[in-house]
């Protein structure tokens, strides 16, 4: 049995690989960019009116005149192609494009307008380049704005939008199988169910948890026979990921690992030191399907997808950022085991409080938990203040 560590380690590095596409600019959300986006021009593109206003001349130095004489207006999507003679200025609209020649922006409310003459109001203050949006300053062409392999989050659209791509540079879905195990799960529609049957609610959580990751599911059911699982598994292959729920640990019943071995999958774990989860089985076919065997308890399932096959789908898009982050639990907790721990647990205003529950079978753990804290084989007891790892339930960044 290896470590929690280790075994994150042996699945980042058999990541599978994904295929660079385009992708129409409002379908790319949760995708990743398989190039870097960089600016095609300067923004802003000219000297911008920040706001409706009166441009002029200044040197900087010598005393602002008593009026200006109106040359003309400039509107946003115009551009001022006529002389501007010495001592002249031009009304601009917000947006607009400020000609270079003109250094001052005096806001409408703080001039005085009479006979084609411009004037300013008492004690106004007055600087160079003032209210104009300076060429550039927001980016120069060529600078790059979004890193390959970043997660196209909702915040990225308008400027991937003003940077015109309307199909951004991402990737193909990755196909996924999710096969639930077992002769008692029936479908959560099923109202009638007997005392010994468990209504599935696995195949659920793993698509909600990675509901916006670019992949796409299938789910099958195999009963807990080897020649069953055998067959779905077959199946199941063919798709990039197969993530196979229950039957992994050492029951009589649990014939996943042999019939995934069988099926020609090579087995890189089976159990970690984690709790829940610890029978998870890892493995890869030489047709270059990944195989996750999850336990089939409904914590242990989330667990084993928010720490392993989260991290996973996201390194296969060239994503290596952190699944958690780092924040202070309330009160103190004291490890009885030399495992790597998740707990379910709430965030507030103070920090990460964990919630009681009875086991990684209890249905209703998750309920009004925002995500797990992760308490490290290494750490004997928690105290009030320390810093921990909280993985929230769905993270989009």
């Amino acid at each position: 049995m290896i470590s929690f560590d280790e075994a994150q380690k042996i699945v980042l590095s058999h990541t599978i690989k994904t295929i660079p596409s385009t992708i129409p600019l409002l379908e790319s959300i949760g995708n990743f960019y398989s190039d870097t986006i960089v600016a095609d021009r300067n923004y802003p593109p000219f000297n911008r009116a920040a706001v409706d206003g009166i441009a002029f001349y200044w040197d900087g130095t010598s005393p602002i005149r008593e009026s200006y004489q109106l040359a003309g207006t400039v509107f946003a999507g115009e551009i001022w192609n006529t002389e501007i003679k010495d001592f002249q200025c031009l009304r601009i609209m917000t947006g607009a494009p400020v000609p270079k020649q003109l250094n001052v922006l005096i806001r409408v409310e703080d001039i005085i307008a009479a006979n084609n003459q411009i004037s300013f109001k008492e004690d106004l203050t007055f600087s160079l380049m003032q209210n104009i949006a300076r060429e550039g300053e927001d980016l120069t062409k060529g600078t790059e704005v979004l890193q390959k392999g970043t997660r196209i989050a909702t915040q990225h659209i308008s400027t991937l939008a003003s940077l015109g791509y309307g199909f951004v540079p991402s990737f193909e879905f990755l196909t996924a199988t999710i096969l639930r195990t077992g002769n008692e799960i029936t479908e959560p529609v099923n109202k009638e169910v007997a005392s010994w049957q468990i209504r599935d609610s696995n195949s659920y959580t793993i698509r909600t948890l990675l509901k916006d990751y670019p992949v796409s599911f299938h789910v099958r059911t195999a009963k807990d026979t080897l020649e069953a699982l055998i067959e779905q598994i077959e199946e199941g292959k063919k798709s990039d990921l197969l993530i196979v729920t229950g039957g992994v640990s050492a029951g009589d019943a649990d014939y996943v690992p042999e019939a995934l071995v069988k099926c020609g999958f090579t087995c890189h774990f089976h159990k970690a030191k984690i709790r829940p989860g610890k029978p998870i089985w890892f493995g890869t076919h030489r047709n270059g399907c990944v195989a996750f065997g999850l336990p089939g308890n409904p914590f242990s399932v989330q667990v084993g997808v928010k720490v392993f096959i989260e991290p996973f789908i996201r390194a296969s898009f060239g994503n290596t950022e952190k699944t958690f982050c780092t924040k202070t639990i309330t009160h103190e907790r004291a490890k009885k085991i030399s495992f790597d721990e998740f707990i379910v647990a709430n965030e507030n205003e103070n920090g990460i409080v964990i919630k009681k529950h009875n086991g990684s079978g209890d249905i209703s753990a998750l309920l009004s938990s925002t995500g797990m804290v992760q308490h490290k084989a290494e750490v004997e007891n928690l105290s009030a203040g320390d810093a921990v790892y909280f993985y929230p339930w769905i993270k989009m960044d």
